[in-house]
């Protein structure tokens, strides 16, 4: 769950005697930036995409929360391809912040074009410069493609929560590939905010009636009796107290960005530093096919309680992510490797948490990796029939369906002449397994599933000299481990 961003507060003693605006005066400021790169000038539903976007945002004006300042950010329009040096500090302000003016603003909305590069690092840099106010700051981002221009916009969104101001931003993938959307994702995640994939029109526009209705509202306050009481003056900043709750574990702290990523074993550890909220310490490990990355973290009984952990792929795109908000508590995030072609594979662990407030120094870490190899071989059975898993007759209790998309394949060398029986039992209720049996010409022999779920599979093929080798690949619906008992009979007459 996301957290939304930090609030500063006034001591309690000020609201009292103070004639500051109430918090219903008080509005939020709203930044809009929008692609005008020259992939937006492409065709989607016998129109580009920039008039569909305009055509969007046009509607949105009139839902935006009453009482906001609201500014638009074009970036990309004013250069050509040919002009990269310009085009790549191309970002305007074409309506400054200030109220809404529906007609001046829908005006400034149709005045977009679509030119030449996407520079979405340097469009972010200079919005935040844009905003009068220190809280209640978003950013809705319309991007139909990547950064092009050699900047970083996850990290600058980043650096953006680090001035002390923090600035949201939610941001839409507007017909994009995994790339650009990897990157949207990190711009909204490192900033408290939500990423939105827009396939089409009515993907675009849904996903902007959405952050208008939803996610632009100011944070509610806390009430007086939560309202700390002031701090004297010319004191140095105080930091959360240290837990009480301690064991032992390895200091840690990892690195503040993927390329500087620190190696991470098994183990028990503590976070030796407050993260705050879209702050991250990134760690790296690898796994091979058939483990099971588990990461378990846990609150301290004082402080804000968050906490949480993220697993990233070697390409920085995010596979899980969890986060718990409780004192005292105890949240897990997993991972399970199969059926890649490559082995080992490196993936990026990332600890910190988007709710709002600290993650208290003393967070503890408890890393696992655990071996969920297949027929006792120390690996793990892939999908193709022609990479199988030697295994032997006999009984094998432990292997594994890590997913329902996950496939084992064996090959078993039978006696001519006899009968191969192939039984495979699932742990789990509500798995259902099925197999098939092939020989060396990859010809099927057999087919079979279970009845119903949880239930038992089996069948026998007759064993030629001709293809003494016999070929077993397991699958099935819902994650699983299972038994596999093979045994080599006389036919029955």
């Amino acid at each position: 769950m996301y957290g939304r961003f930090l609030i500063y507060l006034f001591s309690f003693l000020t609201l009292l005697f103070t004639s500051e605006p109430s918090w219903a005066e008080k509005s939020q400021e709203i930044e809009i930036i929008v692609d005008g790169s020259g992939s937006m000038a492409g065709k989607m539903e016998g129109s580009t995409k920039l008039a569909i976007a305009k055509q969007s945002l046009a509607k949105i004006v009139n839902e935006i929360p009453p009482g906001s300042q609201v500014a638009l950010r074009v970036y990309g329009q004013n250069f050509s391809v040919d002009e990269k040096e310009q085009s790549c500090q191309d970002s305007e302000l074409i309506y400054p912040m200030g109220p809404i003016d529906s007609e001046v603003l829908t005006q400034k909305i149709q005045s977009i074009k679509a030119k030449a590069y996407t520079p979405i690092a340097f469009s972010l840099a200079e919005a935040g410069k844009d905003f009068l106010a220190k809280d209640n700051r978003f950013i809705m981002l319309v991007s139909d493609g990547i950064e092009t221009c050699g900047g970083d916009p996850c990290q600058v969104a980043r650096d953006i929560q680090t001035t002390g101001a923090p600035l949201v931003i939610h941001s839409i993938g507007f017909d994009v590939d995994e790339k650009a959307r990897e990157q949207l994702v990190c711009i909204a995640e490192v900033s408290g905010g939500k990423y939105f994939d827009a396939k089409d029109a009515k993907g675009l526009f849904t996903s902007l009636q959405t952050i208008a209705k939803q996610e632009l509202k100011p944070v509610e306050p806390m009430t007086q009796a939560e309202l700390p009481l002031e701090e004297p003056q010319n004191e140095e900043p105080k930091f959360l107290a240290p837990p009480k709750k301690t064991r032992f574990g390895e200091w840690i702290r990892g690195g503040r960005y993927y390329e500087d990523a620190i190696p991470l074993k098994p183990g028990k550890y503590r976070i030796d530093h407050d993260l705050r909220q879209g702050e991250y310490d990134y760690f790296k490990i690898s796994l091979n096919n058939g483990q099971k990355l588990r990461i378990q973290y846990t609150t301290q009984d004082e402080g804000s309680g968050c906490a949480g952990a993220a697993i990233h792929s070697k390409d920085r795109l995010k596979l899980l992510s969890n986060y718990i908000v409780y004192k005292s508590s105890t949240g897990e995030t997993d991972l399970e490797v199969f059926d890649l072609e490559k082995a080992p594979v490196e993936f990026y662990v990332l600890i910190g948490s988007t709710c709002q407030g600290v993650q208290s120094k003393d967070t503890m870490l408890d890393i696992f990796i655990e071996d969920r190899f297949d027929g006792g071989s120390g690996q793990e059975a892939g999908p193709k029939l022609k990479k199988p898993l030697p295994i032997k007759p006999g009984k094998h209790e432990e292997n594994w369906l890590q997913l329902k998309s996950d496939v084992d394949t064996f090959v078993v060398t039978g006696k001519p002449g006899k009968e191969l029986h192939v039984k495979v039992l699932p742990e789990s209720e509500i798995a259902t397994l099925k197999f098939s049996l092939y020989n060396e010409d990859r010809e099927r022999l057999l087919y079979a599933q279970a009845k119903n779920n949880g239930a038992v599979v089996k069948g026998k093929v007759l064993v030629s000299e001709d293809y003494p080798e016999i070929y077993i690949q397991v699958s099935g619906f819902n994650a699983t481990k299972y038994s596999l008992k093979i045994q080599s009979r006389e036919p029955k007459k």
